[in-house]
């Protein structure tokens, strides 16, 4: 059940009647003006909130405001003010009261916080004392003397107003309280599905800042826009939110596509993108293999692992202050986006790994039997860098037949249109310097 806001009245008779709950409020000098936020709906203890101009979330009790009108009361210069309420049910207790007192250039002058009140069926009057606040804002940091803090926001004649108050005693918070509306709790404005975090005001944030969703060439790098691996950005009132990239540079192709990944799915996604991207920069695994009828199964000509050198990477790595730090490629049957040193492809074993003195010189191999397959298969190659961005490239593997063409070979290709021939260089070399 809740109470509903009656009365104001400049004398207190006026306010004291049988069924309700009068409040005699002690102003503070120069307060010309009061609203009283009213809650009596039981809290969300150690909820989190985010106010206005607070850049973290700050936790406390959370009530959910009354949904009657945000009460004003004018002081016409008296020193004490009155309002009164009463049940609009059976129930006789009252969660939580925020009263704001405001001088004539809208600053807040004083609070109170009346807390659990019960009035067990009997009129009742309250003596209520503003306390003068500072001028600090909510937030974490302890004041450096016993004080009191208060925060209004929002929007009444929108979706309604938020208090906040704060009583901290020599260091130590004794209470924080929040009463909010109940659809729009941090006052920003932005409701429902347009609302990213319904707790923090106008929030900007990452639903998981580790998980890569989606594509972006946002960032300059050596005066070209590289595509680059990022996190979706949910920012409130946006509809389609932005990607922030993470210094993980791909074929620019990839950009052509630059819708979110659906949560739970971003590894698969990014693969698809990868795998599906129009002819770009490429590395190509040309592997000879026997097809055993029988089975429908693929083994190399010789049923020995085959090794295969990269042939181009140098052309990533021109400038002698970035070289190779790691190498890997994406694993199959991780959750996120992962990168290893070997992945199954289709029953088989795919290795990437350095030899040699070169620390750019990366090996392809080839183990095992795999399940037969024509067209050609792409799985994501990283390649981590000593310098502010890795790469990530595809590696397709393309099957070849040992009568035809038995010689194992990689090559990297970094045309932008896929082509071998000479055109604009793809944006991801610029990633390398």
């Amino acid at each position: 059940m809740r109470w509903g806001l009656l009365l104001v009245a400049a004398s207190l008779g006026a306010c004291t009647k049988q069924d309700r709950a009068t409040f005699d409020v002690a102003l503070t000098p120069g307060t010309v003006r009061l609203e009283v936020f009213v809650a009596s709906q039981d809290a969300c203890i150690s909820c989190g909130l985010q106010p206005q101009f607070v850049d973290t979330l700050l936790e406390g009790m959370r009530f959910e405001r009354d949904p009657d009108p945000l009460l004003t009361i004018e002081a016409n210069g008296d020193d004490h003010a009155a309002f009164a309420i009463a049940p609009s049910g059976d129930s006789d207790k009252v969660r939580s009261i925020v009263v704001i007192g405001y001088d004539a250039d809208q600053a807040i002058r004083g609070a109170a916080l009346i807390r659990d009140l019960h009035t067990n069926q009997q009129p009742k009057l309250y003596h209520v004392t503003l306390t003068a606040v500072t001028a600090e804002p909510l937030g974490p940091t302890a004041p450096m003397t016993s004080s009191q803090r208060a925060q209004v926001w929002g929007s009444e004649a929108a979706h309604g107003s938020c208090v906040g108050l704060e009583r901290w005693h020599e260091a130590t918070l004794q209470d924080r309280v929040f009463i909010v509306p109940a659809d729009d709790p941090d006052c920003d404005g932005v409701l429902e599905d347009a609302e990213c975090n319904p707790y923090a005001y106008l929030s900007s944030t990452a639903a998981d800042p580790r998980v890569l969703n989606c594509v972006s060439n946002s960032e300059t790098v050596g005066g070209v826009t590289p595509c680059q691996l990022g996190v979706a950005i949910c920012e409130d009132g946006v509809t389609s939110g932005r990607c922030e990239p993470k210094g993980i540079c791909i074929p620019e192709s990839m950009c052509s596509d630059t819708s979110i990944c659906p949560a739970g799915q971003e590894r698969q996604c990014l693969l698809e993108k990868l795998r599906r991207r129009p002819p770009s920069s490429e590395i190509v695994c040309r592997i000879p293999f026997a097809l055993e009828q029988n089975s429908n199964t693929l083994t190399t000509c010789t049923g020995e692992p085959v090794s295969m050198f990269i042939q181009g990477m140098s052309a990533l790595f021109t400038n002698q202050a970035v070289t190779c730090d790691d190498v890997g490629v994406i694993a199959e049957s991780t959750a996120d986006l992962q990168f290893v040193a070997e992945t199954e492809v289709a029953g088989a074993t795919l290795k990437v790994a350095r030899q040699g003195s070169n620390k750019c010189d990366v090996f392809v191999t080839w183990e095992g039997t795999a399940q037969a397959f024509s067209a050609p298969v792409v799985v994501g190659v990283k390649l981590s860098t000593t310098g502010a961005h890795d790469l990530v490239l595809p590696l397709k593997i393309v099957p070849t037949e040992c009568n035809t063409d038995p010689t194992a070979a990689c090559s990297l290709d970094l045309f932008a249109d896929g082509s071998t021939m000479p055109g604009a260089p793809d944006s991801i070399a610029a990633c390398a310097k």
